[in-house]
């Protein structure tokens, strides 16, 4: 059962029921996510409903983590005041961090949102099909843009982008749908 909202205090539910018919191949791929909690990374995998640790702590937080198809690389932003990644450099807030398959991470630059109030310490973050990380406070009126070059992984631009003043919901998550050329958000 799901609830849709229409965003302006009219919502509707209803019931979907899915049956998948068939066997599973033994050589099938297995359904993993990655999601950071308290600066570690972990594979949750969603068949047996179990986390496994990726690798040692960050030693700090990050948040707004994407994943970019561009390069096959996890990126966050830094949400702590201090840490530095696995090559050692120290780390800031707001910094733009690669997360490797191993749980080892790298700074790749900053996001140019040190002195935003309006981004600082993003927690919802995407990427598009063009390599882009897009990032959001939740309940904020904009939206970070962090241009990734898809060969050497550094950040080339950052720009802000505010929302309509029509937008009254609050943003839990978002995901980029190529197809649809769009966000789409839970609140």
């Amino acid at each position: 059962t799901y609830e849709i909202s229409d965003g302006q205090g009219g919502t509707d539910t209803a019931t979907a029921e899915i049956t998948v018919h068939g066997e599973v191949a033994e050589d099938a791929p297995t359904a993993v996510l990655y999601q950071t909690i308290s600066g570690q990374l972990y594979e949750f995998d969603t068949v047996a409903r179990a986390y496994t640790a990726i690798g040692d702590p960050f030693g700090y937080s990050v948040n707004a983590v994407g994943y970019n198809t561009e390069d096959d690389q996890m990126y966050a932003i830094v949400t702590s005041t201090d840490g530095t990644d696995s090559d050692g450099p120290a780390l800031t807030r707001n910094d733009v961090v690669r997360i490797d398959t191993d749980g080892t991470t790298h700074r790749i630059g900053d996001s140019g949102f040190d002195n935003d109030a309006a981004l600082s310490k993003s927690f919802v973050g995407d990427f598009d099909d063009s390599g882009n990380l897009w990032v959001m406070r939740g309940g904020g009126k904009w939206l970070g843009k962090i241009e990734i070059d898809d060969i050497t992984g550094d950040v080339m631009a950052t720009e802000t982008i505010r929302i309509a003043d029509e937008f009254k919901g609050k943003i839990a998550d978002f995901a980029f749908v190529p197809r649809e050329n769009a966000f789409f958000a839970v609140s």
